[in-house]
Parts: structure tokens; sequence; C-alpha cells
């Protein structure tokens, strides 16, 4: 989930590129709504483990819910990939004489990644517990690895592999298309191990956690799967820029949202062929090209909407401009994240499906509100952070004089 110093809306192309940041906007939005009405609905988890085991929660609505909800993050990796790409294709061609790792985009990228990865820790720590972390006990949560380390780690891949086509004159699109279909070609090999049979065997929970571990939120795989055919995607957008709004494009980027998803039921089926496996191993796992062929198809539908309506920026791509920091927000004030106190304490499984619903836009609400006032509220913290600074610089002075 990349800030808004990766936002595309700023450019004089800004009708092109607008579906990026609307299709961030949707995926924000759905995190918000989808993390909440989880936390507080009161009949979330037996409803789930009925749609699970029968094939249906007895509620339509809900059924479509989950459903919509399980499209999040394949859609917030996915755009992960195609504005890093995008962005780091575009560079490259205003900077050609500049060495690949003193590339303004390649510097930014790699401080967002150890950003990221930062933030992704530090948010699984409490502070309650400090003096325990201090004495060397750690809940195994804090080694969880979950969405912010993910996409930190997806974009060093994108910039690895972006590399290898520099250093090897290699064809970008192909080589971030070959590198999705391999990652996601490794998941079923991880999806078929059973509880406590974790991946890489006989090392730390912490590497363990990257792969298939006790707190593998978001592993490696598939996810970063999605980063990579992001990556695919962006360097296609990046090529056929000029062509983004034209009818043979839109009409290219809906056919391919049809073509991933055979593509990839090709993949699994020759796979389980090649290796002679039994029950499918490899198709039964081919719901990930699913899911980007549903990405692709949103994004073809968002060109399609800012092509004919002239979408313009607006409080809702704003949405999609501050990914970062709405998602560190949500997490403190959702599930005490750092503080260790929250809404969670208050709410989980307490309210019924109207309540939750109501509550969920409520909360979307807040960050509207939040988003609406930003610049008045950093620069007030701004006004505070000073004023702390002075006060401190005062005091010093004070005390050095008595000295």
């Amino acid at each position: 989930m990349q800030e808004s110093n990766l936002n595309l809306t700023q450019s004089k192309n800004i009708q092109r590129i607008l579906f990026i940041d609307l299709a961030r906007s949707i995926a924000i939005i759905l995190m918000l709504e989808g993390h909440f009405i989880t936390l507080t609905f009161e009949d979330y988890t037996s409803m789930v483990a009925e749609l699970r085991s029968v094939g249906t929660s007895g509620s339509l609505i809900f059924d479509t819910w989950v459903k919509i909800r399980g499209f999040t993050a394949p859609l917030f990796f996915t755009i992960t990939g195609v504005v890093f790409v995008f962005l780091l294709t575009k560079n490259f061609k205003e900077e050609q004489n500049t060495s690949f790792w003193k590339n303004k985009r390649v510097i930014k990228g790699l401080k967002r990644s150890g950003l990221l990865i930062f933030w992704g820790y530090f948010l699984q720590l409490n502070l309650k517990y400090f003096f325990y972390y201090l004495k060397g006990h750690f809940n195994p949560h804090v080694f969880s690895f979950h969405i912010l380390q993910c996409i930190g780690f997806g974009i060093f891949l994108l910039i690895l592999l972006f590399f290898i086509h520099k250093t090897l004159k290699a064809n970008l699109t192909l080589i971030y298309l070959i590198a999705g279909t391999l990652i996601f070609s490794t998941f079923p090999f991880l999806d078929a191990l059973t509880v406590n049979d974790y991946f890489p065997k006989n090392t730390f929970e912490f590497i363990q956690n990257m792969f298939y571990g006790p707190n593998s939120g978001f592993p490696l795989s598939p996810w970063l799967g999605f980063v990579c055919f992001g990556g695919f995607l962006g360097s296609l957008i990046a090529r056929w820029e000029n062509k983004i709004q034209s009818l043979w494009f839109l009409f290219s980027a809906v056919s391919l949202s049809i073509l991933l998803v055979f593509y990839g039921r090709s993949v699994a089926y020759f796979l389980d062929v090649l290796m002679q496996t039994n029950n499918k191993f490899f198709q039964k796992d081919a719901w990930v090209y699913d899911r980007l062929g549903e990405v692709v198809l949103l994004m073809s539908i968002l060109m399609i909407i800012t092509k004919i309506f002239k979408v313009k920026d607006s409080l809702f791509t704003k949405f999609g401009q501050n990914t970062l920091s709405i998602y560190i927000i949500h997490v403190i004030v959702l599930y005490g994240a750092i503080t260790g106190y929250s809404l969670k304490d208050i709410l989980k499984d307490e309210l019924n499906s109207i309540q939750a619903i109501i509550g969920a836009g409520l909360f979307i609400s807040i960050f509207a509100l939040y988003l609406k006032f930003d610049a008045i509220i950093h620069q007030s913290l701004n006004k505070l952070l000073q004023k702390f600074i002075r006060f401190i610089s005062i005091m010093k002075y004070k005390s050095n004089a008595k000295d």
C-alpha cells in the first residue's frame, strides 16, 4: 500500500491515469468496512464457517459481501505493482544517463520498501508490554508477516526484476509475467502443507511466517505473484500510455482480464499433466488467476468510467492517495496496535447486522473527514511540534544557565 508520493493524478495526463487512484480508493474503503464488520458483527464467525462448510451462510447478501471482501487484498497488491513499475519505467526514460542504483525512483522505492516493513512490524508491538520486551519476552504475534511487510518485499522484488531487465536487456513485460507465474505455481505446494508442518523447516519462526508459518497473514506466495502481475500490467500501461483511453486499449484491457483467467487455468492444467498430480493439485489453487482477472476487469471498467464521465480528482480519490496513513490509523483504532487500546475491546462481536453496517459507514466517514481537513491537521501538528521543540530548547537553556 504505497503512499501518495506515488500519486499518478498529479500528471498533466490526469484523465488517462486517474483510474488507478480510483482503484486504490475502492480497495482502501473495502478494507475499512470489511475490517470493521468482521470485528464487530456478532454472527460473522459462525456464518463464515457455515459458508465454507456447505457453500452458503443462508444469506445471499452476506455471501456476496464475503466474495467482494476477498477481492480487496488482490486489488491492493496488484495496484502496487502497476503504480510502481509504471512510474519506474517513466523515470528511467527521463533519466536515461543515470545509473540504476542512483535513479530517484529506485532510491524512493528502496526507502518505501524499508518503511513499509518497519511499520508492518512496529504496528505489531504493544507499548503496554514494553518492559517485557526489554526482558526478551515477545508475543509470537510480533513476528507475524502481514500486508505491509509483504508489500515492502514486493516493491524490493519489482526493483530487483527491473535491474535484471536493465542488465540483461531482457523484455520487462515478459520478466514480470514469468515471475508472477512462477510465484503462483509455488502456492499449491505451500497450500498443501498441514498445520504445524511449517516451511522452511527447522528455521526461525520469523522466517517461516514469510512463507508458511504459525503467523503467516500474507505470505510471499501467492501475494507477491499479484505484485509481479501488477508490474506486468504497469509495464504495458507505460508502453501504451498515450493510448490508455482509446477504444482499442479499453477493449484490450477487458480481453486481457479474460485471457489471464484462461492463461492461469491452462498453466495449472499443464503442470498437473506434466507432474502427473492427483486431485487437480495445481488447478484447485488457480483461483488466484480468477482474482487477477477480476482486478484487471475492474481497472478496465474504471478506465471506461473516467473516459465517459470525465471524473476529476476528489475526496474519494484522496482515499487512494493516502493508503499508508489510513492503514496505520485504522490498525491503531480498530486493533490497538502500539497503544494496546482499541474499539476491539468495546465492540468485538457486539453488533447486529444493521448496527455493524451503520458503524462501518461512520468509520469510513471519520477517515473522509480526516482527508478533508488533513492539511489543517498537519499544520496544527507541526505547530505543536515546533512549540514542543521550542519549550525543550528553553528548558535546556535554563538548565545550562543554572549550571
